[in-house]
Order: C-alpha cells, then structure tokens, then sequence
C-alpha cells in the first residue's frame, strides 16, 4: 500500500482505540460484460435474481496501476500479470476483486485520461468474464465536487455491466479533501448522499459500496445518519495495529463498531490487512490474521454478515498474500484457510 495512504493509519487507529477505553465518458462495446447474474440488496443481505445469498469472498488485486502509486513498478507488474493473478484468485473461490481508482490519477496521472480507461476497461472485462464482481473503490478525488463527477463518469461507463459495483470514497475525508471530517457523521451523511445520487442519476443500479468514518473504522451511527438508498453494501476496514493476536478485546470493538449491524444492514469487511503503517513496529503477523479471519468466518456463519475483502493480492508491503511469482505467503495462505476454504 503506498505510504501516503498508510502513514495515517496508525494516528487514526490509535483514536480508534481510545474511542473505545469531469463529463461522462461512453464506454466502448467491449467495456463490458452483459452476465444474467446480478445482484442487490434485499434487507440486510446481498442477494441474486433469484434471491440466492452472495457471501463476498474478495481481494485487492491489480493494485497501484490506476490508484495507490508507483504506476509504473508494482502498478505495471500487477497489470501485466493481472489474467495469471485473476486465474489464481478465481481458482481460491474467490468471487470478488476491488480495483482501487483515483480521480486523481484518471485526470492528472502518469498514464493520460484515454490510456487510463482503455486499461480499467480491459481490467473490468477480464475480472467479469472470469464470473467475478469487480468493486472500484474510488479514492484520492481531492474533495466532493471531484467525487461526483468521476462517480458521474464510471456510473455511466458502466451503467449496463451488472458485475461492476462502485464505491465512492474510500475511507471518506481521511486520505484526503477536508481530512478534519474525517470523523464527522453529518459531513459524511451530507457527502455520501450527494456521490449516492450521482450514480443513480448515471443510470448506475447495482449496488454501492459505502465506507464509513475514522478510515471506515466506525459505522455505528448508519441508523442516525441514513442517505436515501436501499441498495447499498457498506463496509468496514480493520488492521491489527502491531498486535500479535486478535483477542476477546478486539472482538468486542468489532462487535460495537459493525458486526453488531450485521442483522440490519448489508455488511462486508471491505479491507483487511496486516500492514497499518510503515512503522515495522506496526505490523501484526499472519497469525493475527488468521485469528481476525476465524472471527470473520463465524460473524457471516452464525451473524448474518456478507463477506471480507483482503489486502491485498499483490504489493510491496508486508499486506502482500504472494511472493513475486505469483505463488502464495503466509498471509495469502491464511486468508485462503481460514476464510476463503471456509
């Protein structure tokens, strides 16, 4: 994970725990991939045309060529070994990929606008013609206005691909914009109802992924704070801040911070990881992810929850689930035995 997004982590987590003690752009024909499969949220569950339950089984992958940095190393090598890695998720039954996405880096990147969207394009229909949901997880606008217009132009781009979900903000108002709402619930209701809107108005009805505050730690206060929309999936992140197990405390602060929603709302953890900072001292070991990962298994086993993503498939960071060519690690291993063979 790039350090401009990491190196908050920590500050953020730490609060965390004391709380606790641009115009629409037409997508080419092959932009995308006309499935019978769609899905939408029904009450507190994610579920298909035929009303069949979707439990999410995800991980990052194809991560930093269009959001997160280093474009041309890690980014490049993610893309060119993206239908190898695809094929590796797929085979783990995983059914899910979040794609991170950058208004940032669509206008003003290394790759130019138009070579920006033929390569997300080509990474969308490689994802949903392998069966799986791609979830582009918008981040790095740079404020609401930006949000609206890039969630305006992918809403529309990929309007008739019932595989394709969108996430607005990631970790909303804490990576950037004005970062001191980054916990402010009315700021939130405010800005999220208006990237809400956006997509619905591009003619977008699949479901929408929502974080949440405090880096999308914290979404108990959904029920006060509603944004007008039946068919959202919301999601949370969680990080082991350096600790070597996930223990009956951390349980309790998930347990008040979102598991506990789970019978209400459509729940997912969104972004799982063992790196929070740079800061080696920071980072928890596969171990504690195993652990987190067996809470996880039970909460959508007996708790009505609907699934985790991992972070991430592939990465310079001890995040990483692969070795460089492609075969898995410690921690790949232990999201693949402990929730994804679950």
């Amino acid at each position: 994970m790039a350090a401009h997004k990491l190196g908050r982590r920590l500050s953020v987590g730490l609060a965390v725990a004391s709380l606790l003690l641009a115009t629409a752009v037409t997508a080419p024909a092959d932009a995308t991939t006309p499935s019978p499969i769609a899905y939408h949220v029904s009450g507190n569950r994610i579920v298909d045309s035929a009303d069949n339950p979707f439990i999410v089984k995800g991980v990052d992958a194809v991560y930093g060529r269009f959001a997160g940095g280093d474009v041309a190393g890690y980014g490049l090598r993610n893309y060119q070994n993206a239908q190898r890695d695809l094929d590796n998720l797929k085979a783990q039954n995983v059914n899910l990929i979040r794609v991170m996405v950058s208004y940032s880096q669509y206008t003003s990147g290394p790759l130019g606008s138009a070579e920006y969207l033929t390569e997300l394009d080509q990474v969308v229909l490689w994802v949903t013609q392998r069966g799986m949901v791609v979830e582009l997880s918008q981040g790095w606008a740079g404020g609401p206005a930006n949000v609206v217009t890039y969630v305006d132009l992918l809403g529309r781009r990929y309007s008739s691909n019932p595989l394709v979900w969108i996430k607005p903000d990631n970790e909303p108002s804490c990576n950037d914009g004005d970062i001191s709402k980054c916990t402010d619930w009315s700021y939130w209701q405010n800005t999220e109802q208006q990237y809400v809107q956006a997509i619905r108005r591009a003619g977008n009805t699949q479901p929408i992924v929502i974080n949440c505050v405090g880096w999308s730690w914290d979404c108990s206060q959904i029920a006060s704070y509603p944004l007008g929309d039946s068919n959202l999936i919301y999601g949370s992140h969680w990080y082991g801040l350096g600790r070597a197990v996930f223990d009956a405390q951390q349980a309790g602060w998930c347990d008040r911070f979102w598991a506990g929603l789970a019978s209400r709302y459509a729940m997912v953890v969104d972004e799982v990881g063992l790196q929070s900072d740079p800061n080696a001292a920071h980072i928890s070991p596969a171990d504690w992810g195993a652990g987190f990962l067996d809470y996880a298994t039970t909460w959508v086993k007996t708790r009505q929850g609907s699934g985790v993503i991992g972070f991430s498939d592939s990465w310079s960071d001890q995040n990483s689930m692969t070795n460089p060519d492609g075969t898995w690690n410690a921690w790949g291993q232990a999201f693949i035995g402990h929730y994804l063979s679950k």
